[in-house]
């Protein structure tokens, strides 16, 4: 994780937020910042979050969602576990399915 050009080490990232080893945050700072994969530092994303929890070492921040965060999250979380996402479209709506099993 790069804020501005300092690297900090995460502990645990999420879709909604991330743990990391870092001082001189405090609650409620607002920090934006950049997600980078160490092996291609090219692979990141741009976001921002906001300063929930601020200790001696560990700092929690919850994200400010866009949906190119949460695409590079779910496929950083897809290449550690390696296992595939998947992505549910409803095509049918539950009253159609419902109409289609029983007749009226």
């Amino acid at each position: 994780m790069l804020i501005g050009k300092k690297a900090f080490p995460l502990v645990e990232l999420s879709v909604s937020g991330v743990s990391f080893q870092a001082s001189g945050f405090k609650v409620r700072d607002n920090v934006s910042l950049r997600l980078a994969h160490l092996n291609n530092m090219n692979d990141n994303v741009e976001c921002a979050m906001t300063v929930l929890k601020a200790g001696e070492t560990i700092a929690y921040g919850q994200f400010y969602p866009t949906m190119s965060l949460m695409r590079y999250i779910v496929r950083l979380v897809s290449d550690v576990t390696n296992v595939l996402p998947r992505y549910v479209k409803q095509t049918i709506s539950r009253c159609d399915s419902l109409y289609s099993t029983f007749p009226i």
